[in-house]
């Protein structure tokens, strides 16, 4: 089964593209998210965006990379809000929803009841881990092996961080793969915002509807139509099998899309 392109992804891909240059050739956003615990403070990162994941704009799963040894991330709740401004054009995304991190320790068990992402093995998440891994400079790839985030500046890390630098520790190109996170932002929502349009401004909002909200009034009416249909079970059989068929393939490409005021 295949997942389908969200409407929001050609628009922003569109976006992307047009923002991009040699000067600037990457993509940068703003991530946050809240620490578990009874405070549940606010934490916000500037991250690069990286991919779609496994390459497929069809996921509508947006990624960046990261270094597990980062704490705040690990202790946050599993919901985020990222936002994305394209200075060039004047447009806006505020994306909403729940993230994971895949690693090379986590591709056995992925933490997701998104339908479609629960269909992949193990061996199709290790891959996905190293071809993002194989996309990065060995520039990117040597700050996975300097010492953890946040740790103190001692003399040993001080010697540490030059020889890195200057590409003389001896390490090889893989060392500090076991620290290298990809973060999968599953989209629910999507706010679009372009304030170069003419009119004034536009603004859409992108909703992912879940299976089980939108069938509810399909159902309803379903149980109304098997209290008058009792003589046409055999038929009702086979109807409520094409249904439950259909649904499966409609709940990868539910989203609402409406227009409001900027």
């Amino acid at each position: 089964m295949r997942n389908q392109m969200a409407p929001w992804v050609p628009l922003f891909i569109q976006s992307s593209n047009n923002n991009k240059n040699e000067k600037n050739p990457f993509t940068p956003f703003q991530f946050a998210t809240v620490q578990e615990g009874p405070i549940g403070k606010p934490t916000v990162k500037t991250v690069v965006f990286r991919d779609f994941l496994f390459h497929d704009k069809c996921t509508n799963v947006l990624t960046f990379c990261t270094d597990l040894r980062n704490d705040k991330l690990c202790n946050s709740s599993p919901y985020f809000e990222s936002c994305f401004y394209f200075p060039t054009t004047w447009e806006q995304y505020r994306f909403s929803g729940q993230w994971f991190i895949l690693s090379l320790e986590s591709s056995n068990h992925i933490e997701t009841t998104d339908q479609f992402l629960v269909q992949h093995t193990h061996e199709e998440w290790e891959d996905e881990i190293m071809r993002q891994w194989g996309q990065m400079s060995r520039g990117a790839k040597s700050l996975y092996r300097k010492p953890a985030p946040g740790s103190p500046l001692s003399e040993a890390n001080r010697k540490k961080l030059d020889k890195i630098q200057r590409g003389v520790d001896g390490a090889h190109d893989d060392t500090g793969l076991e620290n290298f996170g990809l973060v999968c932002l599953l989209v629910d929502k999507v706010d679009y915002l372009n304030l170069k349009d003419g009119s004034g401004g536009e603004r859409r909002l992108f909703e992912r509807c879940t299976k089980s909200s939108s069938s509810n009034e399909s159902n309803n009416d379903k149980n109304d139509n098997e209290i008058n249909d009792d003589d046409d079970d055999d038929d009702d059989d086979n109807e409520q099998e094409q249904d439950d068929e259909d649904e499966d393939d409609d709940h990868w490409a539910m989203w609402k899309e409406t227009e409001v005021c900027p």
